[in-house]
This record gives C-alpha cells, sequence and structure tokens, in this order.
C-alpha cells in the first residue's frame, strides 16, 4: 500500500489504541490535513516529505516550512504525500540507519487481531 494509506491506518490505530502506536513521528498527509497540521510538524527543525507512491528515496526532500512543501509538490508532481517530523538523532546500528520490512497482515480491526 501507498505511504497515504499507510498513514491513515495508523492514525486509526493510534486513536483506537492510545500510546500503543507512539513510535511512529508525527505524521500528516498532505492535501487532507490543514496547513496549521503541516507546519506543527515541521515545528522549528525539518520534515521529510515522501511522495504516496515513491521507492528507494526516489522524490524525498527534507523540507523548512509549509511554501517549501508547497514548491516541493508542484517540482514532483505528484497528488499526495506524506509529511513526517524530521527524527535529529535516529537509533543506529554500527553507524547507519536502518529500517525494518515488516509484513503483517490484520485480521480484523475490531477487534484488532
Amino acid at each position: 500500500c501507498g505511504k497515504v494509506k499507510f498513514a491513515e491506518l495508523f492514525r486509526l490505530l493510534q486513536r483506537r489504541e492510545p500510546g500503543m502506536f507512539d513510535f511512529i513521528p508525527k505524521t500528516g498527509i498532505v492535501h487532507e490535513d490543514p496547513e496549521e497540521e503541516l507546519r506543527s510538524i515541521v515545528g522549528r527543525g525539518y520534515g521529510i516529505l515522501k511522495p504516496d507512491e515513491g521507492t528507494q528515496g526516489d522524490g524525498i526532500y527534507l523540507v523548512k516550512d509549509v511554501d517549501e512543501i508547497k514548491r516541493r509538490m508542484d517540482c514532483i508532481h505528484v497528488e499526495s504525500a506524506v509529511l513526517q517530523s524530521y527524527i535529529k538523532r535516529p537509533m543506529l546500528l554500527n553507524g547507519h540507519k536502518f529500517d525494518f520490512r515488516v509484513y503483517v497482515l490484520i485480521l480484523s480491526l475490531e477487534p484488532l487481531r
């Protein structure tokens, strides 16, 4: 699934199970969330703008404010994207950033199984 659908799913899970998914950086959906919400994600630092269907870092930008988000969205010619708060000191493995690819089958949202 795309990044926007993934962000929507985690929002739903965070509402249903408060505190259980706090490890996800603050995330907004460009063109859906109010500008004020996007501004709060960037805060005093940076945000990471990720196109909905991009892979392997293609089209990902560090942005500093809402105006830059708009400019980048025009440059990459996509309809939707997610904006995540930038983590200044991420967890490293032997000095390198890493990610896990985890595949999960959700059988039901109510009850969550």
